[in-house]
């Protein structure tokens, strides 16, 4: 069960840091079609992967087990993006025009 919460949390670091890197690469490389949209896709599918996480969870233990994990994904999703978000804000707010 752990290497299960493991590779969930693995895999929802990789999709939101892969898109971060994506959008990064757009604003240093100042492409006109940095707005964010892979960022925020990679956000929406790390949250839908909480329920399915939790219900596999739900599955393979108990309902309290898996509240408790869809609760430490959340938090661990949500907090990434948001920190990932306010970075790339400042990349693109110092990232001189052409």
């Amino acid at each position: 069960m752990v290497a299960f919460w493991i590779g969930w949390a693995v895999l929802i670091v990789l999709v939101i840091g892969g898109a971060a890197a994506m959008e990064r690469a757009a604003i240093r490389n100042r492409i006109n079609g940095a707005n964010g949209l892979a960022f925020l896709m990679a956000g929406l599918l790390a949250a839908l992967s909480v329920p399915a996480g939790g219900a596999v969870t739900w599955y393979l233990r108990d309902l309290r087990t898996a509240l408790a994990a869809m609760a430490a994904a959340a938090v661990l999703g949500g907090t990434l993006w948001a920190l990932l978000a306010r970075w790339l804000g400042r990349e693109a707010a110092n990232t001189p025009a052409r």
